[in-house]
């Protein structure tokens, strides 16, 4: 069986330790399957890159990635990759005891991972922590796989990686053809990245993205037939991720069929005769009978074994010649000489009886005063015991008889209850069986049920009616909307080449005030967390004539041209990521790639209004610029766009990069233009009121929250 190598790719490292170093679990990482003329498969553990402290980083994984783990319950992926993404949140279907009960070692590892841990949670719960740029599953279950790829939140340009083993793959990217993601590639599974990460089979990554977006698989580059006499520069100078051919995986099969790049190391056993063995029996027992005995000598202690026991005893009885035997008595003790003895013959009895003494006997008078004195205090003692035994086992009957007595008492009151119990249902299953007898009841019953059901068919039907009037409604409402745009459309293509001129100058000018000192004097003094809104009224401190909001903000380890890329989106109404709802932005015209022109609409109960927008964005070499401002566009031009309310608004929006951060200051100024005194009149303010001022301020600070903000 031939692995398929449509859409396979295969990391660098893995390749390159297959084809120079014949790695056995490396070449098998790659083709998965063997043949019998093939050297078989070897533990992962035998690569010799596993031998290394520091190993490269997965290449599918980057510095900058936020990155959410489903279901990892040993942690030991998460634990892996903590040290190559930005931040790793993981999402666990077991509570936080039954993992510690299970798995006590997991304490430290939930302790320094805080609260990014998300315990008990379901496959609809994945969209509610927000968009990632890379969502990984490990050895996923394929009843939940639809669920899944229906729940997740991608950041722009995001991924998700699923590692699962061959067999899987096929039914996983059938089911995920029917969501709104699609299957990019497949790379070859490497646990050589991933240290502390174990698996029991060949896995392979199989990477999803959303359509239109890019992936890494774009910039790869296959390697060419001539790697055999590449340098060491020249293999770092290839893609981390190189496409699979068949040429490379027939190369890798080669490998293994040749049997001489896998010397096998023969073990040389060396043949002894029956003579060399008796002779260095015997030679090994002279010597240690001699070393022996110099070890005994130098240390003054007792040699052991058999042919020493023999010689300690002549020994011993060559010392006792000529000297006094000790008597022939035998103690009547139960072990002997070191072992145990059954019992002492009568004749050793009357041996020891023998050799006592008179004095050392006692008569029957000195024995009876030895004894314990059998009085009346020990029979008084035994007395007592014996009733106080007779005692108790009254006590007990007693207690016997008055519990047998209260449980009759209850079982016989429960008796009654369930005696009553029974005839109340008796006498109502009569009354029905009464009731159903009564002439025209069935009938009238059938008349009911019939008329339940009709109102209910009828109810159905309203809301079906209901159903297709919204639906009605809401494609009325795009209608006007797309005929609303259709006139702008038309307007706009009307407009001459020296109305867009004016228009760049115009912005052109924006850019220029914003670069003014006063403006970034403004900035420089800001905070990194800093958000002010200075309301100017008139004179008479009856209405709002202009607003300067300040804003600064500092995102941490994000790329500057994500950042503007979403803060773009947002502002032109592509995306709602972070954008009120009382905040609906419509693109009317894109003018080119970098400006747009787009009508943005304030939905307040009170005092509602809408801005013609024109936004820009610059590139800079040290910085990226946004501008917007309105565009005033003449009555005839503008009447299905005619407001009541008119603001002039001017914003400067500037990113940088700081170290690793992202810094982003916003200034925005909107100032009032349309006729005076009717923004209290809608807020419900009265002249003769003393609070005009501050319910002006209110709202005027409720419409700059609800507005996008791009340092959100």
């Amino acid at each position: 069986m031939k692995r398929c190598t449509d859409g396979l790719y295969v990391p660098r490292s893995t390749l390159q330790c297959a084809l120079l170093k014949k790695c056995v679990p490396c070449c098998y990482k790659i083709i998965a399957y063997g043949s019998a003329d093939m050297e078989p498969n070897q533990r992962p553990e035998l690569c010799p890159r596993s031998a290394f402290e520091s190993r490269q980083a997965p290449e599918l994984l980057s510095n900058n990635m936020n990155s959410l783990i489903i279901h990892d319950s040993s942690l030991s992926f998460t634990w892996s990759i903590r040290s190559h993404v930005a931040s790793s949140e993981v999402v666990l279907k077991e509570a936080k005891a039954t993992l510690l009960k299970s798995n006590p070692e997991l304490t430290k590892k939930l302790k320094k991972l805080g609260n990014k841990v998300h315990f008990e949670c379901t496959m609809e719960d994945i969209g509610d922590y927000g968009a990632f740029d890379c969502v990984m599953w490990n050895q996923p279950d394929n009843a939940q796989v639809q669920t899944f790829f229906d729940n997740a939140v991608l950041a722009p340009n995001g991924q998700i990686l699923i590692t699962c083993p061959l067999s899987a793959t096929k039914s996983i990217i059938d089911c995920v053809a029917q969501t709104r993601y699609k299957h990019v590639g497949t790379l070859v599974f490497d646990r050589c990245s991933y240290p502390g990460y174990k698996v029991s089979h060949e896995c392979e990554t199989l990477v999803f993205a959303c359509d239109g977006t890019e992936n890494v698989f774009s910039t790869c580059k296959a390697i060419e037939d001539g790697y055999k006499n590449w340098t060491a520069e020249e293999w770092n100078s290839a893609s981390l991720i190189t496409p699979m051919t068949p040429v490379l995986l027939s190369h890798i099969q080669a490998i293994l069929r040749d049997k001489s790049n896998f010397p096998k190391k023969e073990k040389t056993q060396k043949k002894v005769g029956q003579e060399e063995k008796q002779q260095k029996k015997k030679q090994f027992g002279e010597d240690y009978e001699e070393d022996e005995v110099d070890y005994v000598q130098m240390y003054g202690l007792k040699p052991k074994g058999k042919a020493h026991k023999i010689k300690r005893k002549q020994e011993y009885e060559a010392n006792q010649e000529g000297k006094l035997r000790p008597t022939k008595r035998k103690l009547p003790v139960k072990v002997e000489n070191g072992k145990k003895k059954k019992a002492c013959s009568k004749w050793n009895m009357q041996l020891w009886a023998n050799d006592l003494s008179d004095s050392m006997l006692l008569n029957d008078v000195e024995l009876f005063d030895m004894l314990p004195d059998a009085t009346d205090d020990a029979f008084a003692i035994e007395n007592e015991r014996n009733n106080l035994l007779k005692k108790k086992e009254r006590e007990r009957k007693v207690l016997y008889r008055r519990r047998l007595k209260e449980e009759f008492h209850y079982l016989t009151k429960l008796s009654r209850e369930l005696e009553t119990k029974r005839d109340r249902l008796q006498r109502q299953q009569q009354q029905r069986l009464m009731e159903v007898q009564v002439p025209g009841h069935q009938e009238a019953m059938a008349q009911w049920a019939t008329i339940a059901k009709e109102l209910r068919q009828r109810n159905i039907a309203a809301l079906h009616l209901n159903q297709s009037l919204r639906e009605s409604l809401r494609h009325q409402l795009n209608l006007t909307m797309s005929y609303q745009r259709s006139l702008f459309h038309l307007n706009l293509a009307l407009t001459t080449e020296a109305q867009k001129s004016s228009i760049y100058r115009l912005l052109q000018e924006h850019l220029e005030e914003g670069m003014d000192v006063n403006l970034r004097s403004k900035w420089t003094n800001a905070k990194d967390t800093e958000n002010q809104c200075n309301i100017i009224l008139n004179e008479d401190q009856t209405d709002i004539e202009q607003v300067e909001v300040i804003r600064c903000i500092r995102r941490r380890r994000s790329d500057p041209n994500d950042v503007v890329n979403s803060i773009w989106q947002c502002l032109i109404g592509e995306s709602t990521h972070n954008v009120p709802a009382t905040r609906i932005a419509q693109r009317l015209d894109t003018i080119d790639n970098q400006t747009c022109y787009t009508r943005v609409y304030f939905c307040d109960d009170f005092a509602p209004f809408a801005l013609n927008l024109v936004q820009h964005r610059y590139a800079f070499p040290d910085k990226q610029v946004i501008v917007y401002r309105t565009m005033d566009i003449p009555e005839k031009d503008d009447m299905l766009q005619k407001d009541i309310l008119k603001w002039y608004v001017v914003c400067w929006v500037e990113i940088t990069k700081d170290d690793c951060d992202t810094m982003i200051k916003e200034y925005i100024r909107y100032t009032q233009v349309g006729s005076g005194g009717l923004l209290p009149l809608l807020i419900s303010c009265r002249a003769d009121e003393t609070n005009v001022a501050s319910q002006l301020r209110a709202w005027m600070h409720h419409v700059v929250s609800s507005l996008y903000s791009c340092c959100t």
